[in-house]
């Protein structure tokens, strides 16, 4: 079973594995620079459901990727849990 006890903390009961995650969440010009897209790709593959984002102003607010749910959901399909 997997619990996020906080936005940068990962928890696998079953294996006894804890994962740090330094950042939880980027812009959307601070992720295109770390992998090399432009930051209109990266939108579009927000808009085509993609990439996880995270929207604290709610709908219309700025958007940032949810790194810790990408990890998080790795770890899920990498465990089957």
């Amino acid at each position: 079973m997997l619990n996020i006890d906080s936005p940068t903390r990962v928890v696998i009961n079953a294996a006894n594995v804890t994962v740090e995650i330094p950042i939880s969440r980027l812009t959307i010009r601070e992720y295109a620079k770390r992998t090399g897209e432009t930051p209109s790709a990266v939108a579009h593959q927000i808009d085509d459901g993609y990439l996880p984002v995270i929207q604290p102003g709610g709908e219309g607010g700025k958007r940032y990727i949810n790194i810790a749910k990408m990890i998080t959901d790795d770890l899920q399909q990498s465990y089957g849990r």
